[in-house]
């Protein structure tokens, strides 16, 4: 891995990409419907690992913050997981 790879591919903003992440989470039954119908199994992402995920988040944004030395990832990465259990939530899923 290369960490001083920084992405900067967030949409036209922070404000965006919550949208999106919400958006997408809040479409995930369609989608998972689609995949069950398409490949005759279940989809690999679940209701319990997208909680699970947002769970874990707080830690995985510091972990991913001090290995990329961006002190930001640590409150934007749990900010977006919370965007997309939210949507998910939402969906009522």
């Amino acid at each position: 891995m290369d960490y001083s790879v920084q992405s900067v591919h967030f949409r036209r903003g922070l404000k965006q990409e919550l949208e999106h992440q919400y958006w997408y989470a809040r479409q995930l039954s369609e989608i998972w419907k689609k995949i069950e119908s398409e490949t005759n199994k279940r989809p690999p992402v679940t209701k319990l690992s997208v909680i699970s995920r947002f769970v874990i988040s707080p830690f995985t944004g510091l972990f991913m913050a001090y290995k990329t030395r961006e002190a930001t990832i640590a409150y934007l990465h749990p900010l977006l997981r919370f965007y997309y259990l939210k949507g998910l939530l939402k969906s009522g899923n």
